[in-house]
């Protein structure tokens, strides 16, 4: 399989984290995947290409390529793929979900489709500088609401705290219940389930990499109440418990 990994100009950097590319004969496998924290634009050319879980949209377009858009999930979700794979797919901030579904139908984005095949798929040499340029007169479309980039930037370094989202909130002159419809409008989840989702994924990396930690130790860690609350979020999100999360997962 050939893979590669594309950067974005600084321009896009705010909405794109990076640009992969992905091309087989012959793959085919089903994955389970877990508590991602960032929306996902794909393109496929190849054969079988599907994803299963919750926020997913996708469109066929005229040129046979199926554009697919998968959002934040509370819950794990699975892809397939089967035949010949050509797929290429953005890694996009999470509250680009919103705007996708609503440019899904965009002319410009066509473009980028046939950009993408002709510059990235169909050539031996893939080069992502004009299917940029594209995606920068795409994303000029959309207007960032200013209270969530500087969500997105605080809560980086502080989403273990507890009470940090009622003093962002505060901070922003927004009652709880304002910050919360705006939230769920770009994001599809709840701030609190957003948290949540940051929380896990840092647990998670614990588990990997602090192997002397009891579960209680990096539920506590990563901010959460105590280990049954730990657990229960963990086995939601997760689809199965800590404890036996590095099990191999068999989709049903």
């Amino acid at each position: 399989m050939e893979s590669f990994v594309f950067h974005p100009p600084e321009s896009l950097q705010e909405y794109i984290d990076i640009l992969w590319l992905g091309k087989s004969a012959d793959l085919s496998i089903t994955s389970v995947h877990y508590a991602p924290e960032f929306t996902e634009l794909i393109f496929n050319y190849g054969d079988r290409f599907e994803i299963k879980g919750e926020n997913v949209a996708q469109k066929r377009s005229r040129e046979s390529c199926t554009i697919c858009i998968s959002g934040l999930k509370k819950q794990p979700f699975i892809t397939t793929t089967e035949g010949r794979y050509c797929s290429a797919g953005l890694l996009l901030k999470p509250y680009c979900f919103r705007f996708l579904q609503e440019l899904l139908k965009a002319p410009i984005l066509e473009k980028v489709e046939r950009c993408i095949f002709r510059d990235l798929i169909n050539t031996q040499r893939p080069d992502a500088s004009k299917v940029f340029t594209l995606l920068e007169a795409f994303f000029s479309q959309i207007k960032l609401d200013p209270i969530l980039q500087i969500f997105e930037q605080q809560i980086s370094a502080t989403f273990l705290e507890r009470g940090a989202l009622k003093r962002f909130s505060q901070r922003q002159q927004l009652s709880s219940k304002s910050f919360i419809q705006k939230f769920k409008k770009h994001y599809f989840i709840t701030p609190a389930q957003y948290v949540k989702l940051r929380q896990i994924n840092y647990a998670r990396s614990l588990i990997h990499q602090r192997p002397d930690l009891s579960l209680g130790q990096i539920g506590l860690e990563a901010g959460f109440y105590d280990q049954p609350h730990f657990v229960r979020v963990f086995q939601q999100y997760m689809g199965s418990s800590p404890k036996n999360f590095s099990e191999p997962k068999v989709p049903g």
